[in-house]
């Protein structure tokens, strides 16, 4: 027979009604199963945190439930209060609460019962639920549609009343292709739901949220000044911090945020979304991973559209050319090789730094296509020289790799091809990849790298020290070479401990039997120091600037560094 406690806590778990029982000091020892129809948060989250329920009454009538619990606890008459209530995405209903002094035994639970008996809720009282087609059907929070409403009825409010003040918080989740890609996409859909959830109970004070798409959420919070708003945007990442279970996995995130701050005049919501999405896509490249939106980040992303619409056309006519950085011999001062840099001569900006057109070229997958160009020519250009230059036979071309190509399929098939057109041959081209890339996936690295070594080419890795690569798993790579950073050699000389920084990448390249170039060198004091150290090369301002390939052509090779 079942216990008569277990029976009559089954009948209030099955109730249609909201129960509640608040001891004396507050906080809730049993919340039933119906609080979700009523407010979407399960009851979990109402025992969890004391001060929740209170935190979803409006301000303006939570006085007036103090009062209320004080009334019930002074005897033992029934009292009524209907309150509004936040539901968990930012809807507002009123409850009617219907509450009673309850007492049991000397160790019983002396305390307020509270029964939600009606709901001025018109989608509630004929029993679904206020989910619509303004709402996403996973989170419960507003859709793309239900946000633009309420940011168009947000703008009209803010035309109307000057001294109003909103922000509004985009966030971009940023792992959630990698849980769908290890996991499977229902992992994905867990994350979002909980994302979801746990976005709600710490933005009590939220006027509303909502999920744009996919990973993609807004929060709008009023009547806050800017360091308001910062302090919440770093509880919500705090938040985010904490690590979501899925079934039996445990995943980390963190979260991408774009900020738009009032006062800011907007004729529509699209506008609004539009500069909170590029301050959130600017904050993906900063190391807070927060930006506020500003009018220069608009013209830099018209800048970037254009970019991206112009790097096919650019590379279909001949925009894009070559430029070689002279990587020379510390000892013999003689040149050694070439490293390839692309530019990009642009019909309206002139020339591009490649800082600006290759990240977007990344994102976009046009690298692979662009970083194919940059390989044939790069080959075909130094066979030009060798043909024209007898003491210029022994030269290498370097040429950067980029994630992209790495994780291409017919990349060594691509390199084989740019060798057999150009007639260079392989033992002559050094494929560069940077630490961070090596790492990003290290078996297919290995693979491919060990397939392209296979085929005579010689492989470097870029960058040295700024990446957080494994020692050991380096040595099991196919390597020839390391390049160390510049931001260790241009202050070698008067910072001790990048100088020593740059001596132990040269100890441990020597100890793995690599040569090293250094990068970056600009000052005589450089060269005299990694000339002491046994680094083999070195490339920079110092000897020479990155050349055309006519000026390379009149270098001299031997005693190219002119005092």
């Amino acid at each position: 027979m079942t216990h008569p406690h277990e029976f009559y806590r089954f009948l209030l778990d099955t109730s249609l009604h909201w129960e509640l029982f608040e001891d004396t000091s507050g906080t809730i020892v049993y919340c039933s199963s119906a609080c979700v129809e009523y407010t979407g948060y399960t009851p979990e989250r109402f025992l969890k945190d004391s001060q929740f329920l209170e935190c979803l009454i409006h301000k303006d009538h939570q006085e007036a439930y103090g009062r209320y619990k004080e009334a019930v606890l002074s005897g033992t008459s029934s009292e009524e209060l209907i309150v509004q209530m936040k539901r968990v995405d930012g809807s507002v209903i009123s409850l009617e609460f219907t509450g009673r002094r309850v007492q049991q035994g000397d160790q019983a639970i002396t305390g307020v019962r509270t029964t939600v008996r009606r709901v001025q809720c018109e989608e509630l009282s004929s029993g679904s639920s206020c989910i619509d087609m303004e709402h996403d059907p996973l989170t419960g929070l507003f859709n793309r549609k239900g946000i633009l409403e309420r940011l168009g009825t947000l703008l009209t409010h803010a035309e109307q009343n000057k001294n109003f003040s909103y922000a509004v918080i985009y966030l971009d989740i940023d792992r959630l292709k990698k849980v769908n890609d290890a996991l499977g996409p229902s992992y994905g859909d867990e994350l979002i739901r909980q994302v979801g959830q746990r976005l709600s109970c710490s933005s009590c004070d939220a006027t509303w949220l909502g999920r744009l798409n996919g990973d993609e959420f807004l929060v709008l919070l009023q009547d806050i000044n800017a360091a308001g708003v910062m302090r919440r945007v770093k509880e919500l990442k705090a938040h985010l911090a904490q690590p979501f279970i899925l079934s039996d996995h445990e995943v980390s995130i963190t979260a991408s945020i774009g900020i738009v701050l009032s006062p800011a005049l907007y004729q529509r919501p699209e506008d609004l979304l539009r500069n909170a999405n590029i301050a959130m896509r600017r904050a993906k490249l900063t190391r807070h991973r927060f930006k506020v939106f500003n009018s220069r980040l608009l013209e830099e992303s018209v800048k970037t559209m254009e970019i991206e619409v112009g790097l096919n056309q650019g590379l279909a006519r001949g925009e894009f050319f070559l430029q070689y950085q002279p990587i020379i011999s510390l000892e013999k001062e003689i040149l050694t090789g070439l490293e390839a840099l692309i530019r990009w001569r642009h019909p309206k900006w002139g020339v591009i730094s490649p800082t600006e057109f290759l990240p977007v070229a990344e994102a976009t997958d046009f690298i692979v296509p662009l970083g194919n160009w940059v390989l044939k020519q790069a080959c075909s250009d130094l066979v030009k020289l060798k043909a024209t230059r007898s003491d210029m036979q022994e030269l290498s071309i370097s040429v950067n790799l980029s994630a992209r190509q790495l994780a291409q399929y017919d990349l060594v098939d691509q390199v084989e091809k740019a060798l057999a057109e150009s007639g260079l041959e392989p033992q002559y081209l050094k494929l560069e990849i940077t630490e961070t890339v090596a790492m990003e996936n290290p078996h297919l690295t290995a693979q491919r790298l060990h397939m392209l070594k296979a085929k005579g080419v010689r492989i470097s890795i870029d960058d040295f020290g700024t990446g957080y690569s494994s020692l050991s798993y380096l040595q099991l790579l196919p390597l020839d070479s390391l390049k160390v950073d510049r931001s260790f050699v241009s202050r070698m000389h008067d910072n001790p401990d990048k100088r020593k920084i740059v001596r132990s990448v040269i100890n441990l390249a020597h100890n793995l039997h690599l040569d090293v170039v250094a990068e970056g060198v600009e000052v005589a004091e450089q060269w005299s120091m990694l000339k002491v150290l046994d680094c083999e090369d070195g490339q920079g301002f110092y000897m020479s600037k990155p050349l055309g390939l006519d000026k390379v052509a009149d270098l001299d090779v031997v005693g190219i560094i002119k005092r």
